[in-house]
Formats: structure tokens, C-alpha cells, sequence
């Protein structure tokens, strides 16, 4: 498998750790080609820090933060601002865990890039995997 079709997944947890060390894995792993996403963000250190320090191409919004998101209020304000700054950064923002019409609905609004959740599929064995990637099993996000 060539390297630019790997995406490694990290926790703020993981590379805080060991900073200089997961530094220097993450640049050298980028330089074959790998691209690395910041997992959980909004949940635990969520340092915006780490979002400059290391080389992260897409950030990974916790599903905690659209469990309790609505048109308005501080849960999507929250949202808006971190999909905001991971867009200012030059980074795919991928929302994770969502559920309802109206969680797509706003996460469409704000600008989201990528998503994944029960909304798209439930979680399918790998026999599966040939339909879904065929078109076979498509699904409907507006229904």
C-alpha cells in the first residue's frame, strides 16, 4: 500500500505524552507521505497549541460536541468556531457521530468537510465493504 493512502489518527493524549518524540515520528512518517488526523478534538487537552505544533491535516470533532448541538446556543456556537479554526489552519474538519436530519442540516450550515456516524450507516462487516464502496448499499442523508 503506498504511504499517501495511510491516515494515522491521534489522540492530543498520545502526542502529549512524548511532544518531541511524536514530533519527530509525525515528520518523518509525512515526509513518506502519511497524513495524520487529531482524534476526539473537543474533548480532553484540546490544546490549540498542538493544532500549530504538529503537522496534523484534519481534525476529528468529538461526537460529545453534536450530542447536544441545536440551530442556536452554545453547543453550535462551539461548533461553528472549532470547524472556523481548523478551516483558518488549512485542515479538513470531519465530524464524528452524528445522528439526526437536523445535526446534518447544521453541520452543512457551518461547513463541515467529511462526517461519519449512524446517520450514514451503522458500523458493517468487511464482507460488506465490496456493496457499499459499489454503490449497492447507498444511502440517504435527507430522508
Amino acid at each position: 500500500m503506498p504511504p499517501t493512502r495511510l491516515e494515522l489518527e491521534l489522540t492530543e493524549g498520545m502526542v502529549a505524552q512524548g511532544e518531541d518524540k511524536a514530533q519527530s515520528a509525525i515528520g518523518e512518517l509525512r515526509d513518506h507521505g502519511v497524513s495524520f488526523a487529531l482524534d476526539d478534538f473537543g474533548t480532553g487537552y484540546a490544546s490549540l497549541i498542538n493544532l500549530r505544533r504538529f503537522p496534523f491535516d484534519k481534525i476529528k470533532i468529538d461526537q460529545s460536541l453534536l450530542q447536544a448541538i441545536e440551530a442556536t446556543g452554545e453547543p453550535a456556537i462551539l461548533l461553528h468556531s472549532v470547524v472556523c479554526l481548523g478551516r483558518a489552519l488549512g485542515l479538513t474538519i470531519w465530524a464524528e457521530g452524528f445522528k439526526s436530519a437536523e445535526q446534518h442540516r447544521i453541520l452543512q450550515a457551518i461547513g463541515y468537510h467529511e462526517l461519519q456516524g449512524y446517520r450514514c450507516s451503522s458500523p458493517e462487516p468487511a464482507s460488506k465493504t465490496d456493496a457499499i464502496l459499489s454503490g449497492a448499499d447507498r444511502f440517504d442523508l435527507a430522508a
